[in-house]
């Protein structure tokens, strides 16, 4: 078991790449891995919250058109990347498949900026009828509560928003997630206008936090997903006073997209991976074992994956994951969010073994 020391630098960065500009203003979060978290570590990250600005500035020059962002790999043959999974970094170039989508997903995070401080109104009024929030943080999985992908409404989520009601009927929820979002774009949202001040102060508030499965798919190695899901969840732990939620990432079956990472990621013959699964496990692994350590009490780790593997008369077939939960393998229909849902609370809030 090892648990992180995190070393916060101030540094302001400006990436430029050929045939355009990008320019990004972002703040550098070096997470070394280390056998104990030392006290020196938590101080200076402590430090660092109290001196983090809310907005960052991004100006995306000179891009010639969409087919430059569809040609841009996330990772290069050789394994480099564009972003590291530690490092807040909003939407770039390497991130997007195209113009219209960077575009979608700026809108998107002021959407959930003006979100947040309508949620805040809400509680100071008092109309939340005493209910305790509950804020939800994540990738698409987490926005289909809204109904939406990148803000625009999904025939296939239609239903999954009543889930809300359903089973978090006691609690009073924000949803803050982006569809495609790794876990260096949650950093950033929340370092930008997601994470009011106001709410992080709040002790009844309750975190949980979905994300890390766009960084497998993406091309970027486990460990280094591993680091950026513990860097998410212990940020937010220190940053704010509530109760922090790590689920686990959940099984996906749709390996059609490993093709898309090789040769960043590839078999030792150099040929596509067969399966996300032995990834999604690894990192599973690693945050159970050690994601809340350090943070007893504050952090919990929370396994809601056994729905959604496969009975054993589909497993025979190849199936990874239970298609009725999960009809395009990756995301949960309604019947798939009941099942996460009851699951985060009933071993996440009500604190079932």
């Amino acid at each position: 078991m090892y648990g992180t020391s995190t070393k916060i630098s101030g540094c302001l960065h400006c990436q430029s790449k050929n045939n355009g500009t990008e320019t990004i203003l972002s703040l550098k979060i070096t997470n070394n891995m280390a056998r104990r978290r030392t006290s020196t570590g938590t101080v200076a990250f402590a430090a660092f919250l109290v001196t983090i600005p809310l907005t960052l500035s991004i100006h995306l020059f000179f891009i010639k058109n969409d087919d430059e962002y569809a040609a841009t790999p996330f990772c290069t043959p050789g394994g480099n990347c564009g972003e590291n999974p530690s490092y807040p970094s909003p939407r770039t170039i390497y991130s997007s498949r195209s113009r219209e989508q960077y575009n979608m997903w700026i809108d998107m995070h002021e959407r959930l900026n003006q979100s947040a401080e309508k949620f805040i109104k809400g509680l100071k009024s008092g109309s939340t009828d005493g209910k305790k929030p509950l804020v939800l943080l994540g990738d698409s999985i987490t926005e289909s509560y809204l109904g939406t992908s990148y803000g625009v409404p999904q025939n296939r989520f239609a239903d999954v928003p009543s889930v809300l009601e359903e089973v978090y009927g006691d609690y009073y929820p924000l949803i803050l997630a982006i569809a495609g979002d790794q876990t260096q774009h949650l950093l950033w949202r929340i370092q930008n206008g997601n994470l009011p001040q106001s709410l992080a102060n709040n002790p009844d508030a309750i975190y949980v936090i979905l994300i890390g499965t766009n960084n497998l798919s993406s091309g970027v190695e486990v460990s280094l997903a591993l680091e950026g899901v513990e860097t998410v969840t212990r940020f937010v732990a220190e940053a704010t006073k509530g109760k922090v939620l790590s689920v686990e990432l959940l099984p996906r079956g749709d390996s059609h997209r490993l093709k898309q990472i090789c040769p960043s990621r590839c078999d030792e013959e150099g040929q596509p991976l067969q399966s996300f699964m032995p990834d999604v496990n690894t990192v599973n692994e690693g945050l159970r074992t050690h994601v809340a350590e350090g943070y007893e009490g504050r952090i919990f780790s929370i396994n809601c994956s056994d729905a959604f593997l496969p009975t054993s008369g589909r497993k025979s077939t190849g199936e990874e994951v239970n298609v009725d939960l999960m009809p395009d393998r990756l995301h949960p229909n309604k019947n798939g969010h009941l099942a996460l849902a009851m699951c985060i609370l009933e071993y996440g809030m009500l604190g079932k073994s």
